[in-house]
């Protein structure tokens, strides 16, 4: 006897999706949750385990600017499109990407209390070393022209990284490394949040 396991459910984007997260302020998530196969908007600094992140504003500038360098119109029907593109490819890394999620929290939510918030969905990545990474895109509220990348290993076996950059040039302003572990994490986390948001603040937009 044989047993049919269901598929996962196949999330659609809507044009109405798009305009909510676009009249959203900086910062804003949408998001998919699993247990009430619904897509939501999340407030700036909403994380969790729970609930896959889709999209932030960062996507929808991606998807635009490629429209028009293609000449292609953009419209909120368009971008549902692509975002759903999108929603489709990190459900099929979702289990990954939720083990990954616990070790990006602590800098996430450090990065929150001084308006420095993802701006697009976290990107799962596997290193020539052959372990996992996840890489999380910030935009710093106070200092919109630039952002902040970090990038975790699985069960921190290598230095987090961790990378400030001019969004208009893309040029490399700032950069450091450093090694964590469950003993030091707490400590750790807030001397690089700090770091950061002084490295974002001060640095001109």
């Amino acid at each position: 006897m044989s047993t049919i396991m269901p598929d996962k459910p196949r999330i659609r984007i809507t044009p109405e999706h798009v305009a909510c997260l676009r009249r959203a302020a900086k910062g804003s998530l949408l998001a998919w949750d699993d247990a009430s196969a619904t897509v939501t908007v999340l407030a700036p600094g909403t994380y969790d385990t729970e609930r896959m992140i889709i999209a932030g504003h960062g996507e929808l500038v991606m998807i635009t600017e490629m429209a028009a360098a293609s000449g292609h119109p953009c419209d909120d029907a368009y971008l549902a499109q692509a975002v759903t593109g999108f929603a489709t490819e990190s459900l099929a890394e979702w289990p990954e990407i939720q083990a990954m999620t616990q070790l990006a929290l602590p800098l996430r939510k450090r990065l929150a209390s001084a308006e420095v918030y993802l701006d697009e969905a976290p990107v799962y990545l596997t290193g020539r070393d052959g372990l996992p990474r996840l890489r999380d895109h910030f935009c710093a509220v106070r200092n919109p022209g630039l952002a902040a990348i970090v990038t975790v290993t699985f069960a921190h076996t290598r230095p987090v990284e961790v990378a400030v950059a001019d969004t208009g040039t893309d040029a490399l302003l700032w950069r450091m490394s450093l090694n964590l572990s469950a003993r030091n994490i707490s400590g750790i986390t807030a001397a690089m949040g700090a770091a950061m948001t002084a490295a974002l603040n001060a640095a001109p937009s």
